[in-house]
């Protein structure tokens, strides 16, 4: 009788899209499994179709674990599984014993490598299973087709038409330390509209505050027609605006991985984090950084940098310049599109 695998991931949307390829092969051991993660990300991959059954890592099923005293409704549902896969960084003692208790085939995937390990994220937590594994490719996602509409109808409200180029932009980051300067970005859009007159699809969401909201709306309205703001939104519905763009700029940023896997072309700008470590998993993925002697940085050390040399000397022309490379491959494979 085939077995029932729980996987079982606390990590943000970066780092469960950083998983999916190994995610996605566990699932394929049975067709009885259920994913458990951050609620907005894991509804999101059930939407788009790379998941099944899911719940809230956060929520009712699991917080008890974490306590001495577990609750009957946690055992009686983990009591269906015969196998988990947890996914973490922060190996809580108290919640893997109450976990192994209930299902004790266990493994732990650790999520960040130690110090001095430099290989790619999806790469290092493979391993873990099996040093010789074969990571799938991720597949196509499935864009549910009302909000592929929605999508649609709100970009030609900004005068899309099949002809027009369509570059999605997050200039955010849950961490501040990793943003691109975001008056860089603006001076990068205008000099792009000047040459281009794309469709602009600027992205914020719950990482950034109001004041970096603010800032964006301020600047579309300046800088109006063409550009659209797309502000804490479903992750369901980025997903199908990243979809219709033809290029995506972003910092090392969840919604960057997610331009990844949704095959777009990316380019991502990264600061003092390693893409040797965490580039996103897309074949189009272009990153663009400067090296220093003390690159890359830890996360630690970073906190404590105040020239943040490794953003700031990346400049404008260094970006517009990997843009117009994919603008013209884009002229060469997609010749209906006009500039």
């Amino acid at each position: 009788m085939p077995k029932r695998i729980l996987i079982h991931h606390d990590g943000g949307m970066g780092d469960i899209l950083l998983s999916l390829p190994l995610i996605l092969l566990i699932k394929k051991e049975t067709p009885f499994n259920h994913v458990s993660g951050r609620y907005d990300v894991v509804c999101l991959l059930r939407n788009i179709g790379y998941l099944d059954e899911i719940s809230s890592s956060s929520g009712i099923l699991f917080s008890s674990l974490y306590t001495p005293f577990v609750e009957d409704l946690p055992i009686k549902f983990l009591s269906q599984f015969d196998r988990t896969f947890v996914f973490t960084s922060k190996k809580d003692p108290l919640f893997l014993k109450n976990l192994n208790k209930i299902i004790p085939l266990l493994k732990i995937i650790t999520t960040i490598p130690p110090k001095g390990v430099r290989m790619h994220i999806s790469e290092f937590r493979s391993m873990q299973i099996n040093p010789d594994i074969q990571l799938p490719e991720i597949p196509h996602a499935i864009i549910p087709s009302q909000r592929l509409e929605t999508a649609k109808n709100f970009l030609y409200r900004a005068g899309f038409d099949s002809k027009k180029l369509v570059i999605a932009i997050h200039p955010g980051s849950g961490s501040k330390r990793k943003r691109w300067q975001l008056e860089r970005y603006f001076e990068l859009i205008k000099i792009l509209k000047n040459k281009y007159d794309p469709i602009f699809i600027l992205i914020s969401g719950p990482a950034e505050d109001d004041t970096f909201k603010d800032t964006i709306w301020e600047f579309l309205m300046n800088n109006s027609p063409g550009m659209l703001h797309v502000c804490n939104d479903e992750l369901t519905m980025v997903a199908a605006y990243l979809s219709q763009s033809h290029i995506y700029i972003g910092n090392d940023s969840g919604v960057t991985h997610l331009a990844s896997i949704l095959r777009n072309n990316v380019i991502a700008i990264f600061g003092y984090t390693d893409p040797v470590l965490w580039k996103p998993l897309g074949r189009n993925v272009k990153v663009i950084r400067r090296e220093y002697e003390c690159s890359p940085c830890s996360d630690e050390k970073s906190k404590t940098c105040n020239e943040q040399i490794c953003l700031s000397d990346i400049s404008v022309d260094m970006v517009y310049k990997e843009v117009e490379n994919l603008i013209n491959d884009i002229r060469q494979n997609k010749p209906e599109i006009t500039f």
